[in-house]
């Protein structure tokens, strides 16, 4: 639709079965300071979309700018930034990354969080994993994912070792909620030292990605198991997510046999 050289009325006149006619629509000007002024906002406010961007202009007197044209400006600067990043040569040197694999379990924690939805509502279920066996050391489930809610899961885990955390590291990615201030004290009190990947290496934290796979895999099944079974009916949606995400992280653990650990489940593995 919005490549058609139609109007959008036309378009739905044409999907009535109403014959098109055939006008094409004429492109309106743009003052060259208006086109100026829409850069300078892309640039001083990169997150805002055409309805945002059209409303600030409009407030602070910038003019008038459609919202289809605002993005269009928007796409074009970033990819002018883009090339002017790469002509300078600005981009830092990637890092050396070292992968160090454990030789048992207890030495190496891999921490994630993952989106599940259900009945039209999207949660956030962080989990911490033992990288040796993929063995789930907590879990939890909130609305939004928060240096708080991905703390929980880290503090079911030091509670199931008696306060001990790894013994080498816990590997985490870049995301906000990892690399807050909140929770880098919640690590420092905790004595566990935190390793993050390089950024956009998501293979680099392999173990934790391959446990939300798995976790997703097998959430839904226990979902729809629970929901045509009328398990919870009378619990609120929040609640039903939590106790599926406990069966969850049960099965993986205790009931589902891995290839990779030659045919035994994690929990062998990690008990003995």
């Amino acid at each position: 639709m919005s490549q058609s050289c139609f109007s959008r009325a036309q378009l739905y006149r044409w999907q009535r079965g109403e014959q098109l006619d055939r006008k094409e629509r004429a492109r309106k000007p743009v003052p060259e300071e208006t086109v100026e002024n829409a850069a300078s906002v892309v640039a001083e406010f990169p997150h805002f979309g055409g309805r945002k961007g059209q409303d600030y202009m409009l407030y602070h007197g910038l003019g008038y700018i459609s919202e289809k044209g605002y993005d269009e400006i928007k796409r074009n600067a970033r990819r002018l930034f883009m090339q002017e990043v790469t002509r300078r040569n600005l981009f830092p040197e990637k890092a050396f990354y070292e992968h160090i694999r454990p030789s048992r379990p207890g030495e190496i924690w891999a921490a994630d969080f993952t989106d599940v939805t259900v009945e039209g509502w999207t949660f956030k279920v962080p989990l911490v994993l033992d990288v040796f066996d993929s063995y789930y050391l907590g879990h939890t489930v909130g609305r939004r994912a928060t240096a708080a809610l991905v703390a929980r899961p880290i503090d079911q885990a030091l509670e199931a070792t008696g306060g001990q955390g790894p013994e080498r590291f816990l590997l985490t990615d870049n995301g906000k909620q990892y690399i807050s201030e909140e929770h880098g004290r919640l690590l420092t009190s905790a004595e566990i030292v935190q390793r993050r990947i390089p950024a956009c290496v998501p293979q680099y934290n392999g173990t934790a990605e391959g446990g939300m796979r798995q976790f997703k895999s097998v959430f839904y099944n226990v979902w729809d198991r629970r929901k045509r079974g009328g398990a919870d009916v009378e619990e609120n949606l929040l609640e039903r997510v939590q106790a599926a995400v406990a069966e969850t992280v049960a099965l993986l653990n205790e009931a589902i046999p891995r290839p990779c650990l030659g045919g035994v489940t994690p929990a062998d593995v990690h008990y003995g």
